[in-house]
């Protein structure tokens, strides 16, 4: 437990809060050509490469994760799980809601 005079010299910081989907939390403005930092609650991109992968923890279950690289209408590219159901039948075009 801190003294008074700890806290005073040096404040407690609250927690970083990280975004549950940073593929959703930037924008590109295509007329100025510069990336902004809107959210928007979906956004429509091009499935590159579907495959599989191994977890990085030796927590998780160790089968191989079905994964979808894709990339955005803002340019950027980014790696999601899909789900067992929809790897069997997952098309060239997705539309990303929540990743």
């Amino acid at each position: 437990m801190p003294t008074i005079n700890q806290l005073v010299r040096k404040p407690r910081q609250s927690k970083i809060k990280k975004s549950d989907s940073p593929a959703l939390n930037k924008g590109f403005n295509s007329k100025k050509k510069k990336f902004t930092d809107l959210n928007s609650p979906q956004k429509r991109g091009v499935c590159t490469r579907v495959g599989t992968m191994t977890p990085k923890n030796l927590t998780q279950r160790y089968v191989n994760m079905h994964v979808c690289v894709y990339q955005t209408t803002s340019k950027l590219t980014h790696t999601s799980l899909v789900s067992d159901i929809t790897y069997k039948n997952t098309v060239l075009y997705l539309y990303v809601v929540d990743v």
